[in-house]
């Protein structure tokens, strides 16, 4: 599934975690994201990788703030790679699949 971000827009990267074999929120892990662009590099306009926080009281969604700067090209594809580790050690990684464009919107949320 391809979610949109929004060119020239503040965009809100948001992920849940669960664990796999509990269902259970996981509100304590340590969650970061790096976008890369089709050619599989960082997209310029902002540091990566770039923490997502927890949203207290949300069951396990966390949030990270991709910046208006990043230049992103109508209709170019573009992947999020999420690294998750828990308190236990634990690691995973998620994808998030997105593609540009235009929109008169001040912030929009991808990958819900």
């Amino acid at each position: 599934m391809l979610h949109t971000i929004f060119i020239d827009n503040d965009n809100i990267l948001e992920v849940t975690i669960l664990n796999s074999v509990t269902n259970q929120s996981i509100d304590d892990a340590t969650v970061q994201v790096t976008v890369y662009d089709e050619d599989e590099a960082p997209v310029t306009g902002q540091a990566w990788p770039t923490t997502m926080t927890y949203a207290p009281g949300s069951a396990g969604v966390y949030r990270a703030a991709l910046k208006a700067e990043i230049p992103f090209v109508r209709a170019d594809k573009y992947t999020a790679v999420i690294s998750i580790e828990t308190i236990d050690s634990i690691t995973a990684k998620k994808t998030c699949r997105m593609v540009a464009a235009e929109s008169d919107c001040q912030t929009a949320t991808v990958c819900p």
